[in-house]
């Protein structure tokens, strides 16, 4: 298989992908999506490869509203209002994360209602608070438009994951979601983020080997 060399030190080819110049080869995927025709035939989408290798693999086309890579830098302001204009100029899906900074933890059930938003994202992701460590569980939220567009076309959507819809892990979920609403937690959260914040700056912001003091209410870095 003959391997592309581009000029940002990425070597691709449809199915392997390095980032690196030394780096090992890796599979990212060693066939295409198939798509099935209302009669029943198998469309193999040859595009797939391609799409990877001209994108770059690895490209984040999902925004996180908090990064936890990044030591929870802020967005500048105005920034996932600007996105929020192109997606819906272009037509294209907003997706935001949150599977590390939703459901509360940043002092409002999302991360991304301190953005001041003029519409919610059209889907968003919610894994690690949703349980609270309980049970292990994630969740894809859709907005209006996704949900009528499904309904619109197949009006079905299928499952595909071993373990979705697990019985436990969604009852864990459901009761950590009472006592955070039932405790009033993000209310909790939000305040105790302002006293958190307040008293490390005051106790460590001249810290010689503190550089900065970054939080997003209780997440810190």
């Amino acid at each position: 298989m003959s391997l592309v060399h581009s000029t940002t030190n990425t070597v691709s080819s449809n199915v392997f992908h390095r980032r690196l110049n030394h780096e090992p080869l890796y599979a990212v995927r060693a066939e295409g999506n198939y798509i099935y025709t209302k009669d029943g035939r198998k469309l193999l989408d040859g595009g797939v490869g391609s799409g990877v290798t001209t994108i770059g693999y690895g490209n984040k086309r999902v925004a996180e509203v908090v990064g936890s890579t990044s030591g929870c830098t802020p967005a500048v302001p105005g920034y996932f209002n600007a996105m929020r204009e192109v997606c819906d100029r272009y037509g294209v899906l907003f997706v935001l994360d949150e599977i590390m900074c939703g459901i509360g933890r940043t002092g409002k059930m999302h991360a991304w209602q301190w953005e001041n938003l003029s519409s919610p994202p059209d889907i968003q992701v919610n894994g690690k608070g949703l349980a609270g460590g309980y049970a292990p569980i994630g969740a894809v939220l859709v907005s209006a438009k996704v949900v009528d567009t499904l309904s619109a076309g197949s009006g079905e959507f299928n499952n595909i994951y071993s373990y979705q819809l697990h019985p436990v892990a969604c009852r864990a979920t459901l009761e950590v979601l009472k006592v955070i609403k039932e405790d009033a937690l993000v209310e909790q959260c939000h305040q105790r983020g302002i006293f958190l914040e307040k008293l490390l700056k005051t106790q460590l912001g001249d810290h010689p080997h503190i550089g900065d003091i970054r939080l997003a209410n209780i997440i810190l870095f």
